[in-house]
């Protein structure tokens, strides 16, 4: 557990099964960055499929984030 605390280490049992000890840190990041990529995906994809009519501009995403 040392170890995986500076880099993924791969664990493989017998069996051939094989799984990766990491930080849970690394993990959450990994997940968030993931759930991310994912939620963009799907919007590109609703995008290009037309599903979406009159996107907010860039501008009109950002004033959500200025006080």
């Amino acid at each position: 557990m040392e170890l995986a605390s500076v880099k993924p280490v791969r664990i493989e049992k017998e069996s051939s099964e094989s799984y990766i000890l990491i930080k849970e840190e690394q993990f959450i990041k990994m997940k968030s960055d993931l759930d991310s990529l994912q939620r963009r995906l799907v919007s590109m994809s609703n995008i290009l499929d037309g599903e979406v009519e009159n996107a907010p501009s860039a501008e009109e995403r950002l004033t959500r984030f200025k006080t």
